[in-house]
This record gives structure tokens, C-alpha cells and sequence, in this order.
């Protein structure tokens, strides 16, 4: 939960220190908003399709709920909420404060906030990067531990039921 909280502050401070740092220029100037055409609009949607890819954890673990047919939609409806909040204000806060980026495909956040000449600020964005990422690993492997302790206990499940009708049959 620390982790959790710790990536989202560091976000949040992505955020902030970008919106302080807007230049609208960048998207109303030549080269302007669409600088990468309509193939740079593609490319960023299909490296936006990866982060929802991850909702059929939430789908999964909803069957430990109570009432999952009334709790899974809703979730699902807040996770794709919050994402697509996180991700705008990310983007937007990112495209605004920096006019051109050194990649054309695609570029660091650090090197974002690098760009802009705050002493620091990139490290603790770099740091931020590591924490989020420490975090998934963690729920994940959780995830998948208590996947397999669960399969586990279905074969064991399985391997009795057949045990006991091999004995029936005798």
C-alpha cells in the first residue's frame, strides 16, 4: 500500500510541476499538436491499449466478493476512470511543458522533467518509475501465487474425487 501511495504522489508531482510549466504554444505552433501525423496518433494508442490490458485482474479477482455480478461492472467502470484520468493528465502535462521531444517514439518522463531544468525533480521522477513498477511486480506475483495456491487445491480437489470413485468401484 506504501508503494501504491508513494507512485501516486510522485505522479502527482509529474503532474504538477508540468501543468506549472505550460506553454501553450506547443500545441497551437507549427509543428502543433498532431506533429506526427495520424500514424503518431496510432502509435500512441496502441501503446495505450497495454494499459488496459491488465483489467482481467480485476475481473478475476472479483469472484472472492460477495456479489460479483453487482461489483465486477462497477470495478471496471472506476479502473478504466481512473486510468484514463491518470493518463491524460500525464500526457497532457507532459505535451505542454515540452515543446518537442528528443525521440520521436517515445520518451522517458525524467527526460521530460529534465528538459524543463529542475534541479532533481528527474530523479524523483526516475525513482517514482521504479517504485510503480516494484509495486505491479509485487501485486502480481501476489496475484499469481494465490492463482496457483488455488489451482493446487482443485487438483488436489480432483485427484480425491477420482480416488474415491476408484474405491467406489472396487
Amino acid at each position: 500500500m506504501a508503494l501504491v501511495f508513494l507512485s501516486v504522489l510522485i505522479t502527482t508531482c509529474f503532474v504538477c510541476i508540468g501543468y506549472f510549466h505550460v506553454d501553450h504554444n506547443n500545441w497551437t505552433e507549427p509543428p502543433g499538436f498532431f506533429h506526427h501525423g495520424f500514424s503518431g496518433v496510432m502509435h500512441g494508442a496502441a501503446t495505450m491499449m497495454f494499459t488496459f490490458a491488465g483489467l482481467e485482474v480485476v475481473t478475476s479477482a472479483s469472484e472472492e466478493t460477495r456479489e460479483p455480478s453487482r461489483t465486477t461492472p462497477s470495478a471496471i467502470m472506476y479502473t478504466i476512470l481512473i486510468t484514463s484520468v491518470v493518463y491524460f493528465s500525464v500526457s497532457t502535462s507532459a505535451t505542454l511543458s515540452l515543446h518537442l521531444f528528443p525521440n520521436a517514439t517515445s520518451t522517458a518522463l525524467p527526460v521530460v522533467i529534465g528538459t524543463l531544468h529542475i534541479h532533481g525533480a528527474s530523479s524523483v521522477i526516475a525513482v517514482g518509475g521504479l517504485i510503480g513498477l516494484l509495486a505491479s511486480l509485487i501485486g502480481l506475483s501476489l496475484y499469481f501465487l494465490h492463482g496457483y495456491k488455488h489451482s493446487n487445491e482443485h487438483q488436489i480437489e480432483d485427484e480425491e474425487v477420482v480416488l474415491y470413485e476408484i474405491e467406489l468401484q472396487l
